[in-house]
């Protein structure tokens, strides 16, 4: 129950947005009184702020926000244990901010719009009513730069300073951080990693294939697909290929397509395998396979070469079958053939500089991501050939051994399998790259869709995989879309 208390005249210690006060429990030995601000999103997704001052335990229970009344949480407050808590001193103490939320997809929220204290100021006349409104945050009262200590609820994500490519600490789902790293502590985003509300979106429809068993000039032996605004990205084992999207792929006539070989001084070096590739930020980033360790080369969208750079820290993998670049978080993510608990997913941050008459590169490397099945159990995912991440960063990974596309949220959980038309190696079939686009409005010839797969065909006397299967795949009703 909530009581409103009689503050007239006065300035009031409480954050924005405001919210009615609590009467304070009158037993408050060994307790402090701090300011507790919760979030929520309503069906409209606009924010909904309260605030409102709380006897706390001057550091919270070892095992974080409790579930239960208790000190540590105020009885009126709609955060549990499985929301994301930030505290402004060590060891989940002092203010704190709370975000909770039933909704979908990643969400980014700027923590200089939180107070951890502010003012409210109220006024009466002489035979009339309490008139209060909210101030603005007081200088230095802001959540920006103030958080010392954290709890993690269901959700992983990221504090960063200067955005998501800028310094980042990652949190993962249920960490306690009684302190905090430099990112976290000059922190002024929050990033949430958060799967969709309806978790599993079917694919509607009867998947298609266009091109069909077709030998075309860009098929042969064909590594992966790509796409910017206006056009296709296709790799082949030894070249890269720029198709219109307003043309019909299955024109043999290749004047209408731009092409490049993998550049010389690296196929002089053993470089000799261009893999599953992604265009994000007006770029498009190659991976390239071969004698040394594995290299992102870095085009334009004329295919010119700008940079590139060695895809491990250490040198020490000469794989990188594939590679794929969340769009909420600019993070680069590929990893080995085989993707297990002991070798998982490798994840880094690009970088550019410039240098003496050339453009530098960087893979700045973040961490891992683990691939878990729906209980949060490390997998082994075999044969990895491709991978792609949706509008929202839910991850989808071709795997040619389990004949499927399998599917996970940012956490690293699985959420869905669709197994692929396919009949294996044996019938000389091979899964290869794979690219998220929407394509329902009709501008792409013969195709429509929003997951878009290669698959390679080698014919019954050819030495090399020389025919494409271009299968398309319609995963949503128009309004469930903004959940992919």
């Amino acid at each position: 129950m909530r009581n409103t208390l009689p503050w007239i005249g006065i300035n009031l210690a409480l954050a924005a947005c405001g919210g009615a006060e609590t009467t304070l429990d009158s037993n408050t030995a060994g307790l402090e009184r701090v300011i507790e601000t919760t979030v929520h999103w309503n069906e409209e997704q606009r924010p909904i702020v309260e605030s409102h001052e709380i006897w706390a335990a001057r550091e919270a229970p070892i095992d974080g926000p409790i579930q239960t009344v208790g000190a540590g949480l105020s009885a009126d407050s709609a955060c549990y244990g499985a929301s994301m808590w930030l505290y402004d001193q060590p060891n989940l103490g002092g203010n704190r901010l709370c975000f909770f939320e039933g909704g979908s997809g990643p969400r980014s929220v700027d923590l200089s719009t939180f107070c951890r204290a502010s003012a409210r100021e109220c006024s009466a006349t002489v035979g009339g009513g309490v008139v209060c409104r909210d101030l603005p945050c007081a200088p230095g009262t802001e959540w920006r730069s103030a958080v010392r200590s954290y709890w993690a609820g269901t959700d992983g994500g990221y504090l960063s300073v200067g955005g998501p490519t800028g310094c980042v600490d990652r949190f993962d789902p249920w960490q306690r951080a009684p302190s905090v790293g430099t990112c976290s502590y000059y922190a002024s985003t929050i990033q949430f990693d958060r799967w969709p509300s309806s978790l599993l979106v079917p694919t509607i429809g009867l998947p298609y294939d266009y091109p069909s068993n077709s030998t075309l000039p860009w098929s042969w032996i064909l590594q992966g697909v790509a796409h910017d605004a206006d056009s296709w990205y296709v790799t082949s084992q030894y070249g890269l290929w720029k198709l219109p999207v307003d043309h019909p792929l299955d024109d043999h006539d290749a004047g209408w397509m731009r092409t490049v070989p993998i550049p010389p001084d690296l196929w002089s070096r053993g470089y000799d395998h261009f893999c599953d590739p992604e265009f994000s930020g007006g770029a498009l980033y190659v991976p390239l396979e071969g004698a040394g360790p594995a290299q992102v080369l870095v085009y334009d969208p004329d295919l010119n070469l700008i940079a590139s750079a060695d895809v491990s820290p250490s040198g020490s993998t000469q794989e990188a079958p594939w590679l794929a670049i969340d769009p909420n978080s600019g993070l680069l993510y590929t990893s080995n053939f085989q993707i297990t608990p002991e070798n998982p997913i490798r994840v880094f941050r690009p970088r550019f500089g410039f240098g003496v008459g050339r453009v530098l590169f960087f893979l700045d490397y973040v961490g891992t991501y683990t691939l878990r099945d729906e209980a949060g159990t490390p997998i082994v995912l075999d044969d990895v050939q491709g991978g792609a991440f949706s509008p929202n960063g839910h991850l989808y990974l071709v795997s040619d051994v389990a004949g499927a596309i399998v599917s996970f949220d940012a956490s690293g959980r699985r959420r869905s399998t669709t197994k692929v038309d396919y009949t294996g190696w044996h019938s000389r079939q091979e899964l290869e790259g794979l690219t998220f686009w929407d394509l329902d409005s009709g501008r792409a010839p013969n195709i429509r869709g929003q997951l878009h797969l290669t698959m390679a065909k080698r014919d019954t006397l050819a030495a090399h995989f020389n025919s494409v299967y271009f299968k398309h795949y319609q995963l949503a009703d128009p309004a469930e879309k903004p959940k992919l």
